[in-house]
């Protein structure tokens, strides 16, 4: 992947509409794509997300390696709109469905979706690092739901967690 990625060149679902898991998911890999080295040039960077996700130490390692996984292992960039895109990407959407069968311990099939888009070396990295995150997310109570279609589930707009909207500050 080149740093940077394509943002928000592909609209999916309303980011409006999903639970505070996948929200804090989806602006997290999207602070760290702006800044992988965890610098905040501008406000709030992906450290300090994990930080008000209460993520932990784990969940913030886990994070940075399952985008380095994927930032190394992709021929094309990495698919993840800008902080600001009310819409989710092709990459975020993926992210949040194999994060949601890893919560679901549905490892095996977590493997296949991430080996849509990422060569067998990256996977393996990819792979221990979700069920990283996954847990840190867990322990956080911060549970990614799958929908029919295998992107996250929406919730009410009330069940909507203060870590979630901060990050959306």
């Amino acid at each position: 992947m080149q740093a940077g990625g394509r943002q928000g060149t592909e609209r999916g679902d309303s980011l409006a509409g999903l639970g505070t898991a996948s929200i804090v998911v989806v602006q997290l890999m999207r602070l760290w794509l702006q800044a992988p080295d965890g610098s905040s040039r501008r406000g709030l960077g992906w450290r300090d997300g994990c930080r008000a996700a209460h993520l932990g130490d784990a969940g913030e390692g886990a994070l940075a390696a399952l985008m380095a996984a994927f930032a190394a292992g992709l021929a094309d960039d990495l698919r993840v709109a800008a902080p600001t895109c009310p819409w989710i990407a092709p990459d975020e959407a993926l992210m949040l469905h194999a994060l949601a069968l890893v919560q679901a311990r549905r490892h095996a099939e977590a493997d296949r979706a991430l080996a849509l888009r990422l060569p067998p070396a990256a996977l393996r990295l990819a792979l221990p690092a979700a069920v990283g995150l996954a847990v840190a997310l867990e322990a956080g109570s911060l549970r990614v739901a799958l929908r029919a279609t295998g992107r996250s589930a929406p919730v009410a707009r009330g069940a909507l967690s203060d870590r979630g909207l901060a990050l959306l500050q």
